[in-house]
């Protein structure tokens, strides 16, 4: 039986893995399953690149957390507490948002959120620009600095 090898180059090095034992992937973080990254995540507040798509994340302590480029496609955050945390350039398509969920001060920018369920009250509390709506429609662009 042949082996194949896959290298994950990052921003801070490489390493290998062989394709059918990492779940997600993270600067030089590897995970071997959903519920592994979850834990991490929880244990550090901090994953960002994480492959955490459909990841139970309900009634978490995420403030201040840092998910810069996260997959979460499909997770639900029900009543979680984001305030303050880094999401920009994640990905929180079909993301569950919807009940509880706390965004103030939350950096959303350039984030996929199409077609999330969250109450647009909430969002507002967020860092939006150059994110994808829910509706699919873009947010205003970044003012320059």
């Amino acid at each position: 039986m042949k082996h194949r090898l896959f290298i994950f180059l990052t921003l801070t090095g490489c390493f290998t893995a062989a394709p059918d034992k990492v779940i997600g992937t993270s600067s030089s973080l590897s995970f071997r399953s959903t519920e592994e990254a979850e834990a991490y995540l929880l244990a550090k507040k901090s994953c960002p690149g994480c492959d955490l798509k459909r990841s139970e994340l309900s009634y978490s302590d995420l403030r201040g957390a840092d998910l810069r480029g996260a997959n979460l496609r499909g997770a639900d955050l029900n009543h979680a507490d984001l305030r303050g945390a880094n999401l920009r350039g994640a990905i929180l398509s079909r993301a569950d948002l919807s009940t509880g969920t706390q965004l103030k001060g939350a950096d959303l920018r350039e984030t996929d959120l199409t077609e999330a369920n969250i109450f647009p009250d909430e969002l507002g509390l967020a860092k939006t620009c150059g994110a994808i709506l829910p509706n699919g429609s873009k947010a205003q662009v970044c003012p320059e600095k």
